[in-house]
């Protein structure tokens, strides 16, 4: 999973025309969707990933399907072959493939893998931001980045839905052109091929019951820490041991 969604992906986890309703403004959308959210103690929903070079319009070069779900305060997620998990005190990444798992251990909450968007970070990060009123819900756009320097992103947008305050997408720009080599099936030694990428995030079936196994969410599932010393699972136990810093 060398790729640039992956990187993205992993970047990320840290993070128009104005039609405003009468009766919306973007500081009301996003008070009702973090009240929504607030004493949400389980659900899960689908995702899919699809990064776009230039245009949302071009056919995307690298697709993945994956889930999310939170239960008893423990975010569990999986992107393709990469596997996210984070609680109270503990978060942890690893790559079926690559039979390595990241494990870090805090006092206070973790956050990993690639969450829904932190709205007070979005917003201490842009200078404009807009609400524009769609038939399917509410698409927020955060442009003009404070500091370039502190964030890959020039335009970030996501679109809530009207009804259930559901994240339905985020759509995120990068700032800056990547080399595509990787993607270019002529032979090595091509001249470099750039392109802005753009990922774009779905999310799908949102249910208010995790229907994935309850022990996805507990951590004995993946290690034990006793004795200032981590054990892999058994069921991990042929994967290499990476620790956080």
């Amino acid at each position: 999973m060398k790729n640039l969604t992956v990187t993205i992906i992993v970047t990320y986890f840290c993070l128009t025309l104005n039609t405003i309703g009468i009766a919306q403004n973007q500081d009301d959308v996003l008070t009702k969707y973090l009240e929504s959210r607030k004493d949400l103690k389980e659900f899960q929903s689908n995702m899919s990933f699809n990064l776009h070079i230039n245009s949302v319009k071009n056919k995307p070069i690298e697709h993945y399907d994956g889930i999310q779900a939170n239960y008893n305060n423990v975010t569990y997620q999986k992107i393709g072959i990469t596997t996210f998990v984070s609680g109270n005190d503990f978060s942890l990444k690893f790559n079926s493939e690559e039979k390595a798992m990241l494990i870090g251990l805090s006092s206070g909450n973790i956050t990993t893998g690639f969450q829904e968007f932190n709205v007070k970070l979005l917003v201490s990060f842009f200078k404009k931001i807009e609400l524009t009123e769609l038939p399917i819900g509410y698409k927020i756009s955060f442009t003009e980045p404070k500091v370039e320097e502190l964030i890959d992103f020039k335009r970030i947008e996501i679109i809530i839905d009207k009804n259930k305050m559901n994240l339905l997408s985020q759509t995120f720009y990068y700032s800056r052109a990547v080399d595509l080599s990787i993607y270019n099936k002529k032979e090595a030694g091509t001249a470099v091929n750039l392109g802005m990428p753009i990922l774009v995030v779905n999310y799908s079936n949102y249910k208010d019951r995790v229907s994935i196994p309850k022990s996805f969410f507990e951590k004995n599932t993946y290690f034990t820490y006793t004795n200032n010393k981590i054990d892999l699972a058994s069921d991990y136990n042929d994967y290499e041991l990476l620790l956080a810093r």
